[in-house]
C-alpha cells in the first residue's frame, strides 16, 4: 500500500469510528436535559453506547452507511 493509500485508510477508519470529542459532549449535555425514560433520552443515550462501543472495537459508529468503494 502506499503512503497515500494508508493515509486515506487511516483517516476512513478514524472518522468512521471515532466521534470529535465536543460532538461526544454534546450529545452527553443533550441527555441531561431530557427526562429519564423518554424518547429522547433514549435516543441519545443509544448514539453514546454506540460511539463508545465503535471506539472500543474499531467499528463503524453507524452501520447503515454504506460503503466505500474504490474502483
Amino acid at each position: 500500500m502506499s503512503a497515500w493509500e494508508q493515509s486515506l485508510y487511516r483517516l476512513i477508519c478514524r472518522t468512521s469510528t471515532d466521534l470529535p470529542e465536543d460532538v461526544e459532549q454534546s450529545l452527553r449535555n443533550a441527555l441531561t436535559h431530557e427526562a429519564a425514560g423518554a424518547n429522547a433520552a433514549t435516543a441519545l443515550q443509544v448514539m453514546i453506547d454506540n460511539a463508545d462501543l465503535a471506539r472500543q472495537k474499531s467499528v463503524p459508529i453507524c452501520q447503515d452507511t454504506g460503503t466505500i468503494l474504490f474502483l
